[in-house]
């Protein structure tokens, strides 16, 4: 019986343009009734419904904001597509799409056997498509603990409109860094990376998480100072210290990011100016391919220990990893 009620509606929705003026908000109405049945199918097929009706008012948004919260997901589901096809204020959407960004229901699939799209992925894709105008529900639930991860990782998507507000938005994003979950604060060192914007600011805080207890955020920080090589360079001594971090991938990255900034600013501080020039000679007579690099059959002519300079175990020897070597093992023939 509940089937065919639900049916019936989405029937009722589909012939609604042959109707005239008042019998469309009566359909309205009984659309709008529906969206509180008891049964889940008729919910469902109510917001469906009032989707497809393309018509919106008081009585129709307030039903909207109350199915969100609907403990059935694929209830919220049909509701959240309502939101957005019928919700036309930029401000009210965003707030109403930034209420499911938390929710964990990830692609269930209904009594109908219809997969229902997960509610946190699809309200993040219509968040990113409000572009700027979303910046400022999303920055507000930074303070929310359920909403910050999610946040973040549709901030990291969108660029302000203009340079005050890149600057407020990099200020609340940086404040994310003193977060005590650690996948908090590296989607925030993430969001940072995809701005490359207030390096004045930005630069100094990511020197500090060079120094973080967790290795992913840290790896984060590494990869972020790439972006921001120019404007990097007091990063250059904590940089080289971790060179001789545990974690492989940490000191891959940091020979990229110390490659990064010799290529824009040359040589780096903390390398002795005759050892880098001696670096450099080497690196002109052995490197036969021209890469900028030491494959292991160059290092043999050499009688290079690759092992010893390889810093980041790719099986080749940058001209970072040569300088530093030879400056902390000294001449290798």
């Amino acid at each position: 019986m509940k089937l065919c009620v639900a049916s019936a509606l989405l029937v009722i929705t589909l012939c609604q343009p042959a109707f005239g003026q008042k019998d469309t908000e009566d359909i309205i109405k009984g659309l709008v009734i529906a969206t509180k049945d008891s049964d889940a199918k008729v919910r469902k097929a109510a917001f469906t419904g009032l989707a497809r009706s393309g018509k919106s008012n008081m009585q129709v948004l307030a039903a909207l904001q109350a199915g969100l919260k609907d403990k059935d997901v694929a209830v919220r589901g049909a509701a959240l597509l309502a939101v957005v096809k019928l919700v036309k204020d930029v401000d009210t959407k965003a707030r109403a799409l930034i209420d499911v960004i938390d929710d964990k229901a990830v692609q269930p699939v209904d009594e109908f056997g219809d997969p229902v799209p997960g509610l946190s992925q699809l309200a993040r894709r219509h968040l990113k498509k409000l572009g700027p105008a979303a910046i400022p529900h999303l920055v507000h639930a930074l303070k929310d603990d359920r909403k910050k991860l999610t946040a973040l990782r549709v901030l990291k998507h969108l660029e302000p409109a203009a340079e005050e507000s890149a600057q407020d938005f990099s200020q609340a994003i940086l404040a994310m860094l003193k977060d005590g979950q650690v996948k908090v604060r590296k989607a925030a060192i993430d969001a940072l990376a995809a701005m490359e914007t207030d390096p004045e600011k930005v630069v100094p805080r990511l020197c500090e998480m060079l120094t973080d207890n967790n290795a992913d955020v840290r790896r984060a920080a590494v990869m972020c100072l790439t972006k921001f090589a120019p404007h990097a360079k007091a990063a250059v001594p904590k940089l080289i210290k971790l060179l001789n971090d545990n974690d492989p991938r940490i000191r891959q990255k940091v020979v990229k990011c110390l490659t990064a900034m010799v290529r824009t600013s040359g040589r780096p501080a903390d390398i002795d100016r005759e050892v880098w020039q001696y670096a450099r000679h080497m690196m002109k007579v052995a490197d036969q391919n021209g890469d900028g690099k030491l494959q292991f059959r160059e290092c043999a002519d050499l009688d290079l220990d690759l092992d010893k300079f390889d810093m980041d175990n790719d099986r080749e020897i940058s001209m970072i990893e040569l300088a530093w070597g030879i400056s902390k093992l000294g001449v290798p023939f």
